[in-house]
Order: C-alpha cells, then sequence, then structure tokens
C-alpha cells in the first residue's frame, strides 16, 4: 500500500468517525463544515505537490477546548493519583498526618510556621545544598504538625518524601531479609523527615541509630545530591550532631539564630555568687537565671570573661544551657 493509500484510508476513517450536529453547516465561500456553535472549521483542505486528500476532520475551537479540558482533567486526576500514593508510602497508615497541611494551619506560631514554608519555597536550593531542618521543643509545641505540613507541601509539588522514626525503620530492618530494599526506599526520596527520631529507644540503641543517620547525611542522595533531613525532635543535644544552624522560635519570633559551630565556641555559663554579680561588666551577657548559689549567667562573650574574670566559674555552653537561658532566662 503506497503513503497515499494509507492516508486516504486514515482520512475516510476520520471522516465516517466525525460527529455532525444538528445546527452545523456549510461554509458557502470554502464548503467546509463550520460548527454551529463556535463558527470555525470542522475540516481542513489537505493537499500539497505530492497528493490531495481531500476534506480532512479537524476540531473546531469549541471542541478543541473540550479536548483540552479533558486532557488537563486526565492530567490532574494522574497527578492527584500519584501524589496519593505519594502520600501512602510517606505517611504509611497513619492517614491522620496525611491530613496536616499549612491550610489547616491555625499560626499560632508565626515565626515557625513562615520558616516551614520558606523551607518549602526555597526547597529545590536547599537540597542542592544538602540543607535540613530541625524543630526542637517540648512535646505538643505542634512540631510534628508543621514537619508534616512541610511533607504534604512538597508531595504536592511533586517531591518524594518519608516520615519515619529509629524504632520504625529498626523495625523493619528486623523484620525482613531483604535490608537492602528498605536502604534503597530511603536512599530514594529526596526528604526524609525524622518526627521524634530516638523516642522510645535505649542509650545504646540511641547512639547506634545516631551513627546510622550521620552516615546516610554523610552519603550522596539520587543524582549525586546531597541528603536532606528534617528532624522534630524534644531532645536538644542532637542538634550539636546534625545541625549547621539553629533558630530558636520562642512566642512566635525569632529569639536565637547563629551557627552550630560558632554557638558552642563563643558561648559559655557563668556561674556566680551576689557579691560577684554586682562586680561583673554586664555588656556581654545574654540572660540568666536565679539559683540556690547566685545565678546562672549566659553570654556570647566566653574569652571575654575568661580573660578578664579568670577566678570565675566558667562552663562552656551546650545547646540545652542556650536554649533553656534564651527561653526561660531573665535578659539582662
Amino acid at each position: 500500500m503506497s503513503i497515499e493509500s494509507a492516508l486516504n484510508q486514515v482520512v475516510q476513517q476520520a471522516q465516517a468517525a466525525q460527529s455532525v450536529a444538528p445546527d452545523d453547516y456549510k461554509d458557502p465561500k470554502t464548503g467546509l463544515l463550520m460548527c454551529g456553535k463556535c463558527h470555525t472549521p470542522k475540516q481542513y483542505h489537505f493537499h500539497n505537490a505530492a497528493f490531495d486528500l481531500g476534506l480532512v476532520p479537524v476540531m473546531c475551537d469549541c471542541q478543541r477546548a473540550a479536548h483540552d479540558a479533558e486532557q488537563q482533567k486526565r492530567r490532574e486526576s494522574e497527578r492527584e493519583m500519584l501524589t496519593a500514593r505519594r502520600k501512602a508510602a510517606c505517611f504509611g497508615a497513619n492517614d491522620r498526618k496525611a491530613a496536616y497541611t499549612f491550610d489547616t494551619d491555625d499560626r499560632a506560631n508565626t515565626a515557625a510556621t513562615n520558616a516551614a514554608q520558606g523551607y518549602v519555597r526555597h526547597f529545590t536550593e536547599m537540597r542542592k545544598k544538602g540543607r535540613g531542618l530541625f524543630f526542637i521543643g517540648p512535646c505538643g509545641t505542634g512540631k510534628t504538625f508543621l514537619a508534616c505540613c512541610i511533607a504534604n507541601a512538597l508531595l504536592d509539588k511533586g517531591y518524594t518524601v518519608k516520615v519515619s522514626t529509629f524504632a520504625d525503620i529498626a523495625n523493619r530492618l528486623q523484620g525482613t531479609f531483604d535490608k537492602e530494599s528498605i536502604y534503597d526506599d530511603l536512599n530514594a526520596v529526596d526528604l526524609l523527615i525524622l518526627d521524634e527520631p530516638t523516642l522510645g529507644l535505649d542509650v545504646m540503641s540511641r547512639e547506634a541509630m545516631l551513627e546510622e543517620l550521620q552516615e546516610y547525611l554523610d552519603s550522596e542522595g539520587t543524582g549525586g545530591a546531597p541528603r536532606s533531613v528534617l528532624i522534630s525532635s524534644h531532645i536538644s543535644s542532637d542538634l550539636e550532631k546534625f545541625c549547621d544552624d539553629i533558630y530558636m522560635i520562642d512566642r512566635g519570633r525569632i529569639v536565637l539564630h547563629g551557627e552550630t559551630d560558632v554557638l558552642l565556641d563563643s558561648y559559655g555559663i557563668l556561674k556566680v555568687d551576689e557579691r560577684q554579680y554586682q562586680a561583673l561588666d554586664r555588656r556581654y551577657l545574654l540572660a540568666g537565671m536565679r539559683e540556690a548559689y547566685g545565678y546562672r549567667l549566659l553570654t556570647n562573650e566566653r574569652r571575654y570573661y575568661q580573660e578578664n574574670y579568670p577566678d570565675l566559674v566558667m562552663e562552656k555552653g551546650s545547646i540545652d544551657d542556650i536554649l533553656i537561658l534564651t527561653a526561660r532566662g531573665e535578659k539582662l
């Protein structure tokens, strides 16, 4: 069969399948079938130097609009189904977390919500740099809610996310011989969210899982990209191991921000009695709390006080000390 014969056969099939509405009509000038609704052609006279196929059926404007709308609806349906599958893989059987979105946020902590939404907006850049996020705070302050808001927002954007805990990962590893497939699942996601990751683990198990997490962070993700991990926890000491930057949000305000190494290197805790406190240069004191012996004071100039007050008790500030005094201490 020649190319022209094959094309003519296709055109004849299309002509036979073309629907003609009662209000369609022939254009008296061109002889083309016109749509009675949008008054645009339903036919096209196809001819060139090689062959003439005659009148070829085409979609009029309103048919094309309906077709495009149907295609868009189909794409949205496929996208929703894909997102639903990704959410099921992300949250597992916990459908409650799948309902945590920024739309349902009461914005009681505006700064925290803004930080979470900012992370979503800049996730592509964050992922390239291997930048994660760590929510720290007491139980019931909304850490899990915001973490899942981020997960759902990224899932809606087409990213892959997994929400899990160390205990859950450990249980999965113990329940299968195919451990590689579990590691492959974790390696394949764009963002791993660990919600209270060390909750329920004894000290030895916790340390072992923290080492596993550090190895995960040090390895390369899909396409050689750095790892991105979001952690929500009430154990602030984990910050020292994994976080490059720390933001502390209190009552909707960012009250502390700095690089973790800088905070640990420059911050310190002074322990002084009343007499020592009164004689102290307080320019570099940030906050303090009364204790039985006198005062416990936070400074971001540890070396200044070590050099100028060598007899005073000075301790290197831990993340716990810094967070507690910043949040609960009296401003000086």
